[in-house]
């Protein structure tokens, strides 16, 4: 944003200065009382001012990144702090009862010790041979001498102080450090520190400062808190109409026919995305590595639906939905844009502008976004979502991003090439219980895997063997490495650029030439149609003389019946699934599987869906599908786990029946497959799969959670040992 739409935060930093400087008083006095820092001018007056100033800057951005705000300080002031004595050119002598000791062997770390409550008096002594005729002895508090005794002396000085009775200060209820001298005619003067002991919570001065310590931190933590956005002159808010007129905000035009409220335009500025659009850091750092701007939020409060209001001017989403319509100018040459918004229960969604007739708008001077309307329960999950933590309002983000890629190049049909060889690279790794949920594994001992059953792991989309079977456990992988003398490895693969034949020739060229496998595999989602043309279609795959033999086949929630969601007309709905799911219930490493979602959110902005071959191969009706569930005359040992998934958050829960239930699946479903379409009647001859494992809705087993799933895994080595 420019610096026109940057807004203040008004009061908390005058609320931190203030909070500061009491808490930096207070200290001060604390620190003189307990005998750690005599009270001088320094510390009187540098801590409040450095207290007030960190406590300023806490209330101005919040507590994160007063840490350096707070080392800048102590640079700056550290220099200012005395750590030597200055020389005496006289000797001055303190004289107890029960000590004697020259200032000049004095220091604030070693200062004279008096105790009250075995001296009653301190002797300040200057020898006679100074020539003077009159004098003084001094005791310094905060910067100033305000205890003077002077005296008319003879070449010398002598002055009894009495710490209780002396006509100005009871240092018995005063305790802590003093810098005390004596002076005789400006000939001489010597100074040092003395220390009287005592409990300084004891006394009122001690307890004043304590609380105003605790007064000052109070205020400073209150200022801290996130503060009520103002906006400035040209940040634009409004109620909504639910008449359906337009209501114009900067440059967004918002047309909201049947919802009332309220809608306010904010910069796109950290803390708004993290109090308002409540993303978490990882999201701005996968955004970010994304090249995605965030020109502004808009906000939508007290949101009400009017449903039989606004009908003249009904706007509705690509599935009938009642719709808020958000007009946006082109972000100019270059450039692409999207807007991510989350509802009032936290259910986010990806929103692309679409012409009229429903194709992605690229082009368009002004481009339309369609907000399903629905009013969401706000209640907040259970569990801390691991992305997006916003509830209560909608919140709708403008993100813009330069259609070609600083990076990988132009949003074309190449674009996820490029992202998955330097983000998602082929290749083949150990899965071992030290390393199988590390990003980073060896290359599979070849040999070792060549002397017995092996057991192969192929991940789904947007996902790698790290993640994708990231709900196992360290113990369950043990029992795999076990069950198969330590011969288990796991194959990382394109998802998105290219179809599972392609993966399958990608494996046969890159096998070692001499090795010829004999393997179970256990695979997930799109993963099991890579497994497939592994197993039923080596004839049709340049093998390059390479074997592979495949005994049984576990699939997890595999499309092997296609997923209506990558039809071209609900691709958005596709991405929207599987952002909840990481948002929600992944568990699961979610902002890894995020950053490829978002790849593909760019691609489909720009109109480049024609360069997801991956995802396209998914389509029930495309031809990857035809051609893999022709029928068959060999057999094989085909295993399934499908699921029923319900969410049990309100707003999550309508998500899911409403839309993904009602409107497009209407059948059962995990959230991405339908569940008879793992293992039900395709046309193959390997199905419908028999043995089979279907989790109901009571298993709260969505499509990325299966593998956390105990049944699931005792089911998994009853299978394998089977």
């Amino acid at each position: 944003m420019t610096g026109a739409m940057r807004p203040s935060r008004r009061g908390r930093p005058i609320l931190g200065a203030i909070g500061g400087a009491i808490w930096g008083a207070g200290a001060a006095v604390l620190i003189q009382q307990f005998g750690l820092w005599p009270l001088d001018r320094d510390l009187a007056f540098g801590a409040p001012v450095g207290a007030a100033l960190v406590s300023a800057l806490w209330g101005r951005l919040g507590g994160r990144r007063v840490v350096t705000g707070a080392a800048m300080m102590i640079v700056a002031l550290g220099p200012a702090i005395p750590i030597a004595l200055q020389s005496a050119t006289c000797d001055v002598q303190l004289t107890t009862t029960s000590d004697s000791q020259s200032l000049a062997n004095t220091a604030p770390a070693s200062p004279f010790v008096v105790d009250p409550a075995v001296d009653q008096a301190v002797t300040v002594e200057i020898p006679a041979d100074s020539g003077g005729t009159t004098g003084e002895v001094w005791v310094e508090f905060a910067g100033i001498s305000l205890l003077q005794w002077p005296g008319t002396v003879n070449g010398a000085l002598s002055e009894s102080i009495d710490l209780a009775n002396n006509g100005r200060i009871d240092f018995t209820r005063l305790p802590g450090v003093y810098h005390i001298g004596g002076t005789i005619d400006g000939v001489c003067s010597g100074e040092g520190y003395v220390r009287i002991t005592g409990n300084p919570l004891a006394g009122p001065v001690g307890l004043g400062a304590s609380g105003a310590v605790v007064l000052g931190l109070a205020l400073t933590l209150l200022a801290g808190r996130p503060a009520r956005i103002v906006m400035p002159p040209t940040a634009r808010s409004g109620a909504l109409r639910p008449g359906g007129e337009p209501l114009r905000l900067i440059d967004a035009t918002i047309h909201s026919p049947g919802l009332s409220g309220n809608a306010a335009v904010l910069p796109g500025a950290n803390y708004v995305l993290r109090d308002v659009a409540g993303w978490t850091d990882e999201v701005r750092e996968v955004l970010d590595l994304h090249s995605m701007e965030t020109r502004h939020v808009i906000e939508l409060t007290e949101t009400a639906e009017h449903p039989k209001v606004g009908d003249q001017n009904k706007v509705t989403t690509h599935l009938g939905e009642p719709a808020v319509a958000v007009d946006l100018p082109h972000p100019g040459p270059g450039n692409a844009q999207v807007v991510l918004s989350t509802d009032e229960g936290g259910v986010a969604m990806w929103h692309f502008a679409r012409t009229a007739g429903g194709a992605i708008d690229v082009d368009g001077a002004t481009q339309r976004f369609l907000i399903p309307r629905f009013v969401a329960p706000s209640d907040e999950p259970r569990r801390m979502p691991e992305l997006f933590r916003s509830f209560g309002s909608k919140v709708l983000t403008r993100l813009v991003f330069p259609v070609t890629d600083p990076v990988f190049g132009h949003l074309g049909k190449r674009f996820a090439s490029r992202w998955e060889a330097a983000r998602r690279p082929n290749r083949f790794r150990s899965f071992t219980p030290d390393d199988f949920d590390q990003p980073e594994a060896a290359e599979p001992d070849w040999n070792r895997l060549a002397g017995g059953k092996a057991l192969l792991l192929v991940h789904g989309t947007f996902s790698r063997a790290h993640t994708g079977f990231g709900g196992f456990s360290r113990d369950f992988v043990a029992d795999l490495d076990r069950l198969y003398d330590g011969r288990v490895f796991a194959f990382d693969h394109f998802t998105l650029s290219v179809d599972p034949l392609e993966n399958v020739q990608w494996f046969f060229a890159n096998l070692p030439k001499h090795i010829s496998l004999d393997v179970d595999i256990v695979c997930h989602s799109r993963g099991g149609l890579v497994s497939r043309v592994l197993a039923e279609k080596q004839g049709e795959v340049e093998s390059a003389g390479r074997s592979v033999r495949v005994d049984k086949i576990v699939f997890a929630g595999t499309p092997n019946a296609g997923t209506i969601l990558t039809e071209p007309a609900y691709i958005g709905d596709f991405i929207d699934s599987y952002t909840n799911m990481m948002n929600f219930a992944s568990g699961v490493r979610a902002v890894d599987a995020f950053e490829a979602l978002v790849a593909v959110v760019k691609q489909i902005a720009v109109g480049a869906v024609g360069g997801l071959p991956g995802l396209q191969a998914m389509r029930p009706t495309g031809l990857f599908l035809q051609w893999l569930n022709a029928p068959a005359t060999d057999r094989r040992r085909y295993f399934a786990v499908a699921g029923n998934f319900e969410p049990a958050e309100p707003g999550w829960r309508h998500h899911a029946a409403d839309r993904l239930m009602d409107r497009i699946f209407v059948e059962p479903n995990d959230l991405v497959v339908p569940t008879t379409g793992t293992f039900g009647d395709n046309g193959s001859s390997h199905f419908p799969i028999t043995d089979r494992l279907v989790l109901d809705e009571t298993h709260g087993v969505n499509h990325s959670g299966y593998f956390a799933d105990k049944e699931v895994r005792d089911r998994l080595i009853d299978w394998l040992t089977g």
